[in-house]
């Protein structure tokens, strides 16, 4: 009888091991096929995104309604990518944007625009940023030749060139002849030389290693323009 019992009792343990092996081999296969699936997801998602450039707008569109997503479209010109074709795209889970080609300006809107081509890019030349109460000169001006300003004055001059449509483009950049500013506005360069403290004063530094400058100097003044005008690219060249 107790053998009888035994033998019932290894038959249900071998049972449930089955059981569990069963179990466990169900639930890998189960994780390797979403592992699988989520890379051909990410996979295939790569490889649209990277389709984008240079695709018709048409087989853009199709390609949206297909996968139900949310298509903003925008359009520029572009003197290299054909007419209609995309520049560029980025798709962030539903939502789709891609900047489509215009094509080459034409020469009625350069006219229209006032672009000249052949003028030259002004090279603002600062020093530092002085703050005094024993100002002498005017325009906030600190010395006679106008190398030092004020936080007040250097922060107008940029408001200044964003109402007169100067767009800010890097030295180097000029330098290698890229000089790229949206239609209708003009480059305009920005340098400081010397390296001064109050160029890049730095205050505070967070834990997660981020660098708080002093709004009084020019990086700081340079961080408050861009976040009051989004649409103004702000760069300067810092000599030390």
């Amino acid at each position: 009888m107790k053998r009888k019992l035994r033998i019932k009792k290894k038959k249900v343990w071998i049972f449930v091991f089955i059981i569990l092996v069963i179990i466990v081999f169900i639930y890998c296969l189960n994780k390797d096929n979403e592992i699988k699936n989520s890379k051909n997801m990410t996979n295939n998602s790569l490889k649209s995104v990277n389709d984008f450039e240079s695709m018709h707008i048409d087989d853009v569109k199709d390609y949206a309604k297909e996968k139900k997503l949310e298509l903003s479209i925008s359009y520029e010109y572009n003197d290299d990518i054909k007419k209609n074709k995309v520049i560029s795209g980025t798709q962030d889970g539903n939502n789709l944007s891609v900047i489509v080609s215009l094509g080459e300006v034409p020469y009625d809107v350069y006219r229209e625009k006032k672009v000249d081509e052949l003028g030259k890019v002004p090279i603002m030349m600062y020093h530092g940023i002085v703050d005094t109460d024993t100002n002498k000169y005017t325009g906030g001006n600190v010395d006679k030749d106008g190398y030092n300003r004020t936080s007040k004055a250097f922060m107008k001059d940029l408001e200044f060139y964003y109402e007169n449509g100067y767009r800010m483009i890097r030295l180097d950049d000029y330098v290698d002849g890229k000089i790229k500013v949206e239609l209708g506005y003009s480059p305009i360069i920005l340098t400081f030389d010397d390296g001064n403290e109050n160029n890049f004063k730095v205050i505070e530094k967070k834990e997660n290693g981020e660098l708080v400058f002093d709004p009084n100097s020019a990086i700081g003044i340079l961080e408050t323009i861009k976040k009051k005008y989004p649409d103004f690219s702000v760069t300067a060249t810092f000599f030390l």
